[in-house]
């Protein structure tokens, strides 16, 4: 069947190169395939690859081809049966197979598997690109182990029924008034082929369906918005309704999709015609789209979207650009580091009543492909994302998350999960809209304060921020802030165990366990924090700063520990730290002088790529200058060969010494900075 689902290069604006090449004594299967991968048709170029392969099996490249194209196009199950043939059959001719074998099995929920394999080749993986594959496996590993420690958030998964959804994908539904979904879809009966002239039946188009009776009523295509000859969907209205923002996309000569980004205004009682963004949004050389309206801190709009532009950290990123009190746009700017990553960012949405962007990823550990997350903040100032947990996550893709009001009973979500509606192509193929309603049955709480660990007599720390997450996890499940008297507060999950942790400028983090183990329907439970003062010229160790022999370059493992000095720096936006960086006694004076002051530069690097200013941090190497124990009174410590011990362990060493405040007076000042 020769089916081409656009939706995919829509949502995605992503670009297949059809340049599989044969030669003449090539079967008509390859050039068949070809052809459909000129056109764009990954479906049709999936299946006759295939039936070429059936052929000649041991035709490893060509079933390296057909994986891929298998996960293009979502279907994921097909994709794991070759890529687990490449794994089982081809790992010298594809050394890095092992990689995108185990993310598969992690979205077929295959998870043990996916970590034992991520795992091993991750420990044993010495190719090219050895540090892309070994953040690809960690950040898979991480998303995996969230099934287990990430506690399901109370809310109930429907569907909406055929008369929203279809075999097609359907995108961007938005809530329109209380009782009307508008969003985008295909809506035909007909097996959709590539035509650059194709009719407006196949093309997105908005549509509209309105809630009565108990039931979703049959969607209907707008009056409005729509354009027959471009793809329209991802709508957003501005902040007071009079304004809607939404793609429009086309295909070029090329069968390459251009996106941009259209407003249409409400006047005189009917919506206008649509008008183009400026060049301060729309970039001609590249894609702009889903676009999405909130307010900043000064009540002015901002206007959030993805684009494929450079200056960006991944392939699409989330972008920004503050709307003026005169109706201009200002350039656009990206959302930065905490929001976005080396792979993709999809489909913000702002809530502007509680600061909070909501957006899709498949670059922060997710428990599938792309993952729902949620940042506190506006334009680049955001706190660490955190993902929404399941059911609003599955191992597939989520996308287009909303919620219907402030109460948060209700909220929107896009997924290519299997679900009710008969897909066309595999189980995961296309796109459907989902309802997600809390349940509020069983419910249990938790509220506390942040005290002085010194004088816990004396009144609250305030305002402090709180988070509370699972029992040994970091992700961060829930965030509240205590101010003056008032008590953070949350809802918890019964038979759990968890951790609440605090901050409060000018102290160190500090954490509390609890457990709702036993506990009945609508307790209470009081855990309060006790943080202690974080002192200037004291000197506090990072665990688990571990480098490789002779070598100065962070491993993945102590970046996670020098996270909790990046959430420390944040929370006290002033200090100014050393970071120092310590050996132990073998080797010679000037050689470990050198290696420690690299070490700490690396550790300094790492911050300032997160988002640290430079002026607050200093690296300083002190060799085995400042040991803590003498090592050459322990006969098992040999102070001649690499052999190690407890007591060498003990004097390697990385700390973080708090050192003065900007505008302040420093305690000293004479480190170097780094290159």
């Amino acid at each position: 069947m020769r089916f081409y689902q656009f939706v995919l290069f829509f949502l995605f604006v992503s670009f297949i190169n059809p340049d599989f090449s044969f030669s003449n004594e090539k079967s008509d299967y390859l050039r068949k395939a070809n052809n459909a991968l000129k056109l764009q048709d990954i479906y049709s170029a999936a299946d006759a690859f295939e039936s070429a392969w059936k052929i000649d099996t041991a035709d490893y490249e060509l079933a390296e081809k057909i994986a891929r194209l298998h996960f293009s196009a979502r279907d994921y199950q097909s994709a794991k049966k070759f890529y687990e043939f490449l794994f089982n059959n081809a790992k010298n001719t594809f050394p890095a197979i092992g990689f995108y074998y185990g993310r598969v099995l992690k979205m077929n929920n295959h998870c043990d598997k996916a970590i034992s394999v991520l795992t091993e080749i991750r420990d044993s993986y010495r190719g090219e690109n050895q540090r892309f594959y070994r953040n690809l496996a960690t950040n898979e590993i991480k998303g995996c182990l969230l099934f287990d420690t990430l506690a399901a958030a109370p809310y109930t998964v429907k569907e909406p029924g055929s008369s929203v959804n279809n075999p097609y994908s359907n995108i961007s539904p938005l809530w329109w008034g209380s009782d009307t979904l508008l969003f985008s879809t295909l809506f035909t009966d007909t097996v959709i082929t590539v035509d650059i002239n194709q009719p407006a039946g196949h093309r997105l188009q908005f549509y509209m369906s309105v809630f009565e009776n108990n039931q979703w009523q049959e969607a209907e295509l707008t009056e409005f918005f729509n354009d027959i000859n471009y793809h329209t969907a991802n709508g957003a209205f501005s902040s007071d309704n009079k304004s809607f923002y939404f793609t429009k996309c086309r295909e070029d000569k090329n069968m390459r999709i251009l996106c941009a980004i259209y407003r249409s205004d409400f006047v005189n009682n009917s919506w206008q015609e649509a008008v183009k963004l400026p060049s301060e949004v729309n970039n001609s050389r590249y894609n702009q789209t889903q676009p999405a309206i909130g307010l900043n801190s000064r009540g002015m709009e901002v206007l959030y979207f993805v684009s494929d532009r450079s200056g960006g950290r991944g392939g699409n990123d989330i972008w920004f650009s503050l709307i003026n009190r005169d109706g201009t746009y200002r350039d656009a700017i990206n959302a930065g580091p905490v929001i976005n990553t080396e792979a993709d960012e999809q489909t913000p949405w702002y809530d502007s009543e509680n600061a909070k962007l909501y957006f899709s990823s498949n670059g922060h550990p997710g428990l599938g492909g792309f993952d729902v997350f949620y940042s506190e903040g506006d334009m680049r100032r955001w706190s660490e994302p955190v993902n929404m947990g399941k059911p609003i996550n599955s191992a597939q893709d989520d996308m287009y998350f909303q919620w219907k009001d402030s109460l948060e009973n209700m909220a929107l979500i896009v997924s290519n999960r299997p679900g009710e509606t008969i897909s066309l192509r595999g189980p995961t193929c296309c796109d459907n809209i989902y309802f997600l309603e809390k349940d509020t049955s069983f419910r249990i709480y938790v509220k506390g304060r942040v005290y002085d660990i010194d004088d816990r007599t004396k009144s609250p720390l305030s305002p402090s921020p709180v988070s509370l997450h699972q029992f040994n996890s970091d992700i961060i499940l829930k965030k509240d802030t205590t101010i003056g008297i008032n008590p953070y507060f949350f809802t918890v999950d019964e038979k759990t165990n968890y951790t609440v942790r605090a901050s409060h400028e000018g102290y160190l983090s500090g954490s509390s366990d609890f457990s709702t183990i036993g506990m009945e329907n609508r307790d209470t439970l009081v855990v309060d924090v006790f943080l202690r003062k974080l002192e200037i010229g004291k000197a506090y160790r990072l665990e688990n700063v571990y480098y490789d022999f002779d070598k100065w370059d962070l491993r993945p493992e102590s970046k996670e520990t020098l996270d909790t000095l990046l959430r420390i720096m944040n929370e006290n936006p002033n200090i100014i730290v050393e970071l120092s960086s310590h050996t132990d006694q073998r080797g010679s004076e000037a050689y470990n002088n050198v290696l420690s002051q690299r070490r700490a530069e690396s550790c300094m690097r790492y911050l300032i790529q997160q988002g640290i200013d430079r002026e607050r941090l200093r690296a300083r190497g002190y060799g085995k200058a400042r040991i803590l124990e003498d090592c050459s009174i322990y006969p098992d410590c040999p102070m001649d060969s690499e052999e190690d011990c407890p007591c060498h362990q003990f004097n390697r060493r990385t700390e973080f010494t708090v050192i003065g405040e900007l505008d302040g007076e420093l305690l000293y000042d004479d480190v170097r900075y780094g290159e």
